[in-house]
């Protein structure tokens, strides 16, 4: 299978840790999957964070960031501004 990168630059934001979110902040490094689909479908995608315009990145806050992914056989769809 092919492995691909793809980077992208975004504004991200933490889900409090009120309504689900995590306990403990983020740094740069930080590798979660990202889910661009809905519950009924789940595009997941490993991705690394690299934060850029703050050192921390604490639940309920948002900060710039850039996201590299590695996927296999390609991205599944467009990556366009305003997704989720």
């Amino acid at each position: 299978m092919e492995t691909t990168r793809k980077s992208i630059e975004a504004r991200i934001r933490m889900v409090p840790t009120k309504e689900g979110g995590r306990n403990n902040p983020i740094y740069s490094g930080y590798r979660p999957n990202h889910n661009f689909g809905d519950e009924d479908n789940r595009s997941m995608q490993m991705g690394q964070v690299e934060l850029i315009s703050t050192d921390e990145l604490y639940p309920g806050k948002e900060a710039l960031a850039k996201i590299e992914f590695v996927v296999r056989e390609g991205f599944p769809f467009p990556i366009e501004k305003g997704v989720k």
